[in-house]
């Protein structure tokens, strides 16, 4: 009797189990249509505008974007060859979209995906992910933000100055960190010694993840 209640009652489980499993199914295949549908939508809105408005592919760039993005993306692909390729960093912000569209704009030109930039501060690492030959860099921003395009060394020496910078940083920080043992009871501090400065004060901060560096610094020349 017993055995026979616990079956049912694993049957009844089991069945239960399937029917979430397939109310999950359905309903990602119904967020997957609606998606589907907003983006169809959204790209017929495009091109009827497009085209009723008789607009070039870089004036409806142009128009959704800006002219700065539109200008980097026109400098990139004379830079690039149609048949030839680019290292991609993404610097925006993580699932922004900014290095879909860039890589879109540049097709058919070929994408070599690096990382987010942020993470790549280790030279060495960075090195064994330069497995093709590829001379370019384009790093992407969030959308809108004009992509900037390095020359593989130029990159290179920005990953070297970021990763000093971070390293310089972290000992700072280490420095202030340790604390320091007490006077005895009654000693006075040592002729000229400076009194310990409060723990971080004056301790710059590292860049700021995915920053490039500022206009005009080496290695920071768009093409």
């Amino acid at each position: 009797m017993r055995a026979g209640t616990a079956a049912t009652a694993r049957g009844r489980r089991f069945w239960i189990a399937r029917g979430l499993d397939l109310a999950a199914v359905v309903s990602f295949g119904l967020y997957l249509a609606l998606g589907l549908s907003w983006a169809l939508q959204y790209a017929c809105a495009e091109w009827d505008h497009a085209s009723n408005a008789h607009e070039t592919l870089a004036a409806a760039r142009a128009r959704e974007y800006g002219e700065e993005y539109t200008r980097a993306i026109d400098r990139i692909r004379r830079e690039v060859p149609a048949d030839g390729g680019y290292l991609l960093v993404e610097a925006g912000a993580s699932g922004s979209g900014g290095a879909y569209w860039v890589r879109y704009d540049l097709a058919p030109r070929r994408a070599l995906y690096l990382g987010q930039l942020y993470e790549l501060t280790d030279p060495s690492r960075v090195r064994q992910r330069l497995t093709a030959n590829l001379r370019r860099v384009v790093v992407t921003f969030n959308p809108g933000v004009p992509p900037r395009l390095y020359e593989r060394y130029e990159f290179m020496r920005e990953v070297e100055r970021r990763g000093r910078e971070l390293a310089a940083a972290r000992a700072r920080r280490g420095q202030h960190g340790a604390t320091a043992a007490p006077p005895a009871p009654g000693a006075g501090a040592a002729p000229g010694a400076a009194a310990p400065s409060a723990s971080g004060a004056g301790t710059a901060a590292p860049a700021a993840p995915g920053a490039p560096a500022a206009p005009g610094a080496p290695g920071d020349r768009v093409r």
